[in-house]
């Protein structure tokens, strides 16, 4: 608890009939007179004016001393920028046997004011402060006025006391100040002097924390003095206690009572043997409250780049916080951007008036537009604006016309530069905006063509020409999302393509060196294989040519003999072998003739199980379909008719071939016999468990060519990846996944192929 109590008494509205001018003449005669500490609310403005240069909120004053009757009501509003404006309206007795000599009279009399104060901090230790009032007494209007000034040990110190405590206000004050001093001139008159205007000099003291306050006021017209003296202390965070002696006689003691942002406080004087009651409340937030409102408002300003705003409302936030080291580091990095604005703006302004001197108006425009986004409202720029304003619609038509003509003639890049540089000083030109949406169309357009060649290029893996194609699209349209994605694709292709290619051609090239000519055509290939367009291997490719010819001659020789031996898949071999390294017609026709060949014998083998299916020589038939079968899988027609063959065949002599084929891992055929003799005896427990592990290893075998195939599909190999997925299907038509994927990957295919 932060006791040594400044406050308040906001009884100072002690309004005793038995002295002067002064709500405070009874009680706690240093507070708002001397200091100001213990009272900063509304009546401040009566005695120390200056005392209100320490508010940092708003607050509310009711002051009686008698019940039904209101003897002051005030309010105060505080302003980081102006500092704190108070007003009041109040009534109180001068009374005989004053000090002041116009007062007379042998009965007191009623003062009645309406009061309007301002007061204001300047610096770290001093504040000013003036009061006006206007008068009434004995139906006499007149005007008076105070002024006053005073000095702290620190007033920052007491506003980081306001803003660490929110409800530390008003009456319940509880600061470390440890001395002030104050100094005000009072009832200074404009006309006619109907109240005897006085000095007063005030000061509080406290030796150290927790410990009370002492505080005292000398008031004197320069005849006449009166000493006030008295000790004040708050208890604790509820309750604060004064008791004052006026002249060292008359004593006044009382206490402030404070709940939530409200304060009720009673106090008794000894000479008026009156009770008077006052009750204060904070009408706005609490300081810590505005000091965050003003934080956020600063920073998000600074953020968005509008620093002179920001730069006051950091200020803003100074006056509540000012000791708070990152306000402090804010505020002076915005001092910069806003200097480092005004430089640019001042710069701005005399590029600005240049161009208007060499009639390019529209230059001139975008300066002060620019001057704009610094400062929305900087004179210069407005008032430039609308000077030039003729001008510059004079020449947005003009380059209107000029920006049409060159989208007619197709030159749409003029056509963009005319009509964006109309949207830049008349954003909402119907004209501009309709024109550079069609400009935006096309280039879009032109982009998803350049797309779809970069894309026919990343499908030949010609990664080097597939980054060109996939840039110049995004020069067209920086947003078509799909060029962005395979231009990643591509440069990182690109980058394992060169990579490759450069590991690979070094082992050529050594076996060059050792005459081994067939192995390093073949990486050569490879390297074709993996960049088709690489024109290192084609040369050195081109360079083998004539030692190849040989190899390649005697790859034909050995392929002839082999299909003169009716080695057939031999003979492919050698001619796919000769073909790859060179596109040999002879190769090329022995080929041919080796598909027809297989294709005569597939439809020989297939007529001879018709006839011995015919003939019911089922084993016979078996024995054809099957090699049918071994030379095309898909031969739906002898599948069919092999498993009517098989239904139709010898009981024993089928479980005998079923079980041979399990033995020697055909689980497929094995499949295919037993549940062709599982419908002939349903209830054999044998085939039944065959059944089962053929289905075992068959489910085994389909996920191994499922997962081969989203390999594949994860390279993009789709021919791969759909060989594999038939394969799966081929033994289970009815896997879903791999019908799926299948059709995707078809589907891509399809589309490359078309591009």
């Amino acid at each position: 608890m932060r006791y040594i109590f400044f406050l308040f008494l906001f009884l100072k509205l002690i309004l005793s009939p038995a002295f002067a001018q002064s709500l405070y003449e009874h009680s706690y005669p240093g507070v708002g007179s001397a200091a100001g500490l213990g009272d900063l609310s509304p009546i401040t403005n009566l005695n120390n004016p200056a005392a209100l240069g320490l508010t940092r909120d708003a607050n509310f004053l009711l002051v009686a001393q008698n019940p039904f009757q209101m003897d002051f009501i005030g309010a105060s509003q505080y302003s980081p920028l102006i500092g704190t404006l108070s007003f009041s309206l109040s009534r109180f007795q001068i009374a005989k046997k004053t000090i002041f000599p116009d007062s007379l009279t042998d009965s007191s009399e009623l003062l009645e004011r309406a009061t309007a104060a301002f007061g204001r901090a300047f610096g770290n230790r001093w504040t000013l402060g003036a009061s006006l009032h206007a008068n009434r007494m004995n139906n006499k209007d007149f005007g008076t006025a105070n002024i006053s000034f005073m000095v702290l040990e620190s007033k920052d110190n007491f506003v980081s006391e306001l803003y660490n405590k929110p409800l530390l206000f008003i009456n319940s004050l509880r600061n470390n100040q440890k001395y002030s001093f104050s100094y005000s001139y009072h009832d200074f008159s404009f006309n006619k002097k109907n109240l005897t205007g006085f000095s007063e000099f005030g000061f509080h003291f406290r030796y150290k924390k927790n410990m009370p306050y002492i505080y005292s006021t000398i008031r004197t017209t320069g005849h006449d003095e009166k000493i006030n003296i008295g000790l004040g202390m708050a208890l604790n965070d509820k309750l604060s206690l004064f008791s004052t002696y006026d002249d060292l006689s008359n004593m006044t003691a009382g206490g402030a009572f404070i709940f939530g942002h409200q304060v009720f406080s009673l106090g008794y004087s000894n000479e008026a043997k009156k009770i008077i009651a006052d009750f204060a409340l904070r009408i706005g937030a609490a300081p810590a409250e505005n000091a965050k409102k003003f934080w956020k408002s600063g920073v998000s300003l600074s953020r968005r780049g509008s620093y002179k705003i920001a730069l006051k409302e950091i200020h803003k936030y100074r006056t509540y916080n000012p000791h708070d080291p990152k306000g402090l580091q804010l505020e002076k990095w915005l001092h910069v951007k806003v200097a480092a604005h005004e430089d640019k703006i001042n710069s701005l302004l005399a590029q600005a008036q240049r161009y208007i001197e060499d009639e390019k108006y529209l230059k001139a425009d975008l300066c002060y537009l620019e001057i704009l986004a610094i400062d929305k409202k900087n004179k210069q720029a407005l008032q430039g604006i609308e000077e030039i304003k003729s001008l510059v619609n004079l020449n947005v038509l003009k380059i209107a016309i000029i920006g049409k003509n060159a989208y007619k003639n197709s030159n749409y890049a003029a056509a963009e530069r005319a009509f964006f540089a109309i949207k830049q000083v008349r954003p909402e030109h119907a004209e501009a905006k309709l024109y550079l949406h069609k400009i935006k169309e096309f280039y879009y357009n032109e982009a998803e063509k350049l797309f779809l060649r970069g894309l026919g290029y990343y499908n030949q893996k010609n990664y080097k020409m597939a980054v060109v194609s996939f840039e110049e699209a995004l020069e067209k349209s920086q947003n078509h999302a799909e060029s962005v994605k395979y231009l990643e694709k591509s440069r990182s292709m690109l980058a394992w393509q060169t990579r490759e290619t450069k590991s690979i051609l070094a082992q050529a090239n050594r076996f060059v060196r050792k005459d081994n000519f067939k192995k390093a055509s073949e990486l050569y290939q490879k390297i074709l294989e993996l960049d088709p367009q690489n024109q290192v291997a084609k040369n050195e490719l081109r360079i083998l040519k004539p030692k190849l010819k040989r190899y390649i001659s005697r790859l034909i020789l050995q392929g002839k003999t082999a299909f003169e031996n009716k080695d057939y898949d031999l003979a492919k071999d050698y001619f796919e072998k000769a073909n790859a390294l060179d596109q040999s017609r002879e190769a090329n026709y022995y080929l041919t003739k080796i598909i027809e060949v297989r294709r005569n014998r597939l439809d020989s083998d297939f007529n001879k199980a018709e006839t011995a299916f015919s003939e019911k020589n089922w084993q016979k038939a078996i024995s054809f379909y099957n090699r049918v079968l071994q030379q095309d899988e898909t031969h739906t027609a002898s599948r069919n008719k092999r498993k009517q063959a098989y239904q139709n065949s010898d009981f024993d002599e089928l479980l005998k071939s079923a079980d041979e084929k399990i033995e020697n891992s055909n689980y497929f055929e094995a499949y295919e016999l037993y549940t062709a003799l599982q419908e002939r005896d349903s209830n054999n427990t044998y085939i039944q468990a065959q059944v089962d592990t053929c289905r075992l290893y068959l489910h085994e075998e389909v996920e191994l060519f499922f997962n081969s195939g989203i390999s594949f599909f994860a390279g993009e190999n789709y021919e791969n990846a759909i060989k594999e997925w038939d394969a799966a299907l081929r033994i289970d038509p009815n896997h879903a996944k791999s019908k799926e994927y299948k059709k995707k990957a078809e589907q891509r295919l399809k589309a490359l192929n078309r591009l």
